[in-house]
């Protein structure tokens, strides 16, 4: 290789690096609401509720996905932000909702949330309501299962045998999510039970934009279950669930809390 072709390498490296340095800055300089959460917990029906209020209360706002791939800690995912920066909205007014994302909080997405400029949202349900959740969910729809292999054996399972399929390939991720977002002192957080959310979206909207110093008026809810998704029965989990269940759903919890972050008052 000639010196020409060393130096046009080197000089593509340099542009690149100024570039991504560009996307971080812009990302960290614009208003950003991230809305993190875990599976069934409500999440479509919250979405939903914050984008027609700012619609209805006239607000400078747009709302996007940036979708996470895979799920359920197969790798950490990573937020395009060659994409993302390319969604926001130059306007310094404007607040930009990322939205609806099984996310955990790595160091490369906690490198571009902004103490000053951003709120991060982070959205959960009980454990055990969850798997239950879950569980009827997948027994609806299995085509969505991340694993190839449950996805095969899924209808042969009873109900005991999926929760335990649940268990061993869901509920890790479920903790490692929780442990990577609790504590995080680095920039602005709101943790939003399910239940709470469905029963004042309106509180939890305002809770989770205390710091933009914005009114906005209230909006009656009329989502239908098709579109919102979430089983409304809570206490499911505990009709469901044996003993059995109950307890090793617990010993799991307790012996990976390694942090002292009392997970278990997530159960």
């Amino acid at each position: 290789m000639n010196n020409y072709k060393k130096n046009l390498i080197v000089f593509k490296n340099y542009l690149q690096k100024l570039n991504f340095r560009s996307q971080i800055k812009k990302i960290r300089s614009s208003k950003i609401i991230w809305h993190f959460c875990t599976p069934k917990c409500a999440s479509t029906f919250y979405a939903k509720y914050m984008q027609q209020t700012l619609k209805y209360n006239n607000l400078h706002t747009k709302s996007f996905q940036i979708s996470s791939m895979p799920e359920f800690g197969e790798r950490y995912q990573v937020v395009d932000k060659n994409l993302l920066s390319k969604l926001l909205v130059k306007d310094k007014n404007f607040i930009h909702l990322v939205y609806r994302s099984h996310t955990i909080a790595s160091k490369d997405l906690l490198d571009i949330i902004s103490n000053q400029n951003h709120n991060v949202i982070i959205q959960y349900r009980p454990i055990n309501e969850t798997l239950i959740s879950l569980c009827n969910f997948l027994n609806k729809s299995p085509e969505t299962i991340w694993s190839s292999v449950l996805k095969i054996k899924w209808k042969s399972f009873n109900n005991d045998e999926k929760i335990e399929k649940l268990i061993d390939f869901y509920l890790p991720w479920h903790v490692q999510f929780l442990q990577s977002w609790i504590n995080q002192n680095k920039f602005r957080s709101t943790f939003l039970k399910m239940e709470d959310v469905i029963k004042d979206p309106y509180e939890a909207m305002r809770l989770s934009f205390n710091n933009y110093n914005i009114e906005f008026k209230k909006i009656e809810t009329n989502f239908s279950n098709d579109e919102i998704m979430y089983n409304k029965n809570h206490n499911e989990a505990e009709i469901i669930l044996s003993d059995y269940h109950k307890q090793k759903i617990r010993d799991f919890v307790i012996r990976n809390d390694f942090l002292g972050q009392n997970l278990v008052e997530f159960i």
